[in-house]
């Protein structure tokens, strides 16, 4: 009946009456989950695996917190513990799956428990949805656009597969309807971080003699790539704060000469802050391309919007010069989420 209030009452009062219910703790650990009280939710799941290490529902709940909470080997330690209690558990097979793709990008091991899912369950949503992230990652861009399609109008995994969409049609170069689809990495589980300011969220309006500020967003890649609204934002606005990782904090400052780079903070007071700035509004970097990159024509012609430092410049040209061979390729082997 959604009153979850009396519903943490009642499982509540189940664990003072019988402390070792296991039952009570696993939903005491959803219903936090729910209301967004990860640390709670994950200590209820572990007591509940520690009073019923045999219930594979548990370890498959525990396993997508701790892919939410953004911990893959625990998360995969957790899917696999449920399927070795029930091999037949169609719901672990797909979550096992998702993360074997997402998160170790193992994509014969993923798709087998994929479809092992719908095997056991062929209308299994979340395995439906996972189907899509297969196609996608096997270039059957219409295969996985058509189910995509089919999902969303069954009202199934809506936001996750308009997001799902969106990556697709971002492929395609359809970027008019890709964007606002994209705005539903907001709702799922993705890289982004939500941000809870007092300021405004822009939408396009008139920025004359405005203060904008452009939060960070995933990791350095894509924080690199949406910088390249940058310039044109700051263009229409009155002044532009961007917030960036600590990496990007120096190119981001040569390379923008009228902005005000700040290095971006999960926790405590930002430095713009501190400086005495007040942004009018305020837009997370990836909601940029919406306004700025509606179309392939509207990507502006230059010769590069980042700025290297002449320093640095001069060193490796002096020491790759120094090489034998005349061809230099360099390799960049990890993106900067988690490093």
């Amino acid at each position: 009946q959604g009153q979850l209030e009396d519903a943490i009452d009642c499982y509540t009062l189940a664990t003072c009456f019988q402390p070792d219910h296991a039952e009570s703790y696993r939903q005491l650990g959803l219903l936090a989950r729910a209301q967004g009280r990860s640390g709670e939710a994950l200590e209820m799941l572990q007591k509940a695996a520690a009073l019923q290490p045999d219930n594979s529902r548990v370890h498959n709940d525990l396993g997508a917190l701790l892919m939410r909470l953004q911990k893959p080997e625990e998360a995969l330690e957790a899917f696999k513990q449920a399927l070795a209690r029930a091999p037949d558990y169609a719901g672990a097979h797909s979550n096992l799956g998702y993360l074997l793709l997402r998160e170790f990008e193992q994509l014969e091991e993923a798709e087998a428990h994929i479809e092992e899912a719908l095997r056991l369950d062929p209308v299994h949503s979340g395995a439906l949805c996972n189907r899509v992230m297969v196609l996608q990652y096997r270039g059957k861009w219409k295969e996985a656009l058509d189910l995509c399609e089919s999902l969303i109008a069954r009202g199934t995994n809506i936001e996750e597969m308009r997001l799902n969409r969106a990556l697709i049609l971002l492929t395609l170069g359809n970027f008019e309807h890709a964007w606002p689809d994209y705005e539903m990495r907001r709702q799922v589980y993705s890289n982004y971080a939500p941000r809870h300011l007092p300021h405004p969220e822009w939408t396009g309006e008139s920025l004359l003699g405005k203060t904008i500020l452009v939060r960070a967003e995933q990791g350095l890649g894509d924080q690199i790539m949406f910088a390249s609204c940058v310039p044109e934002l700051a263009a229409l606005a009155g002044h532009c704060i961007l917030e960036c990782d600590s990496k990007l904090l120096p190119i981001f400052a040569r390379s923008f000469p009228g902005v005000r780079c700040y290095i971006h903070l999960a926790k405590g007071e930002p430095g713009w802050v501190r400086d005495g700035l007040q942004p009018d509004t305020q837009i997370a970097s990836g909601s940029l391309p919406r306004f700025f990159r509606r179309s392939v024509s509207s990507f502006p012609r230059h010769a590069g919007y980042l700025q290297a430092d002449a320093a640095c410049l001069r060193k490796w040209r002096e020491q790759l010069g120094s090489l034998p061979g005349r061809l230099k390729v360099g390799i960049s082997w990890r993106g900067g989420v988690k490093s």
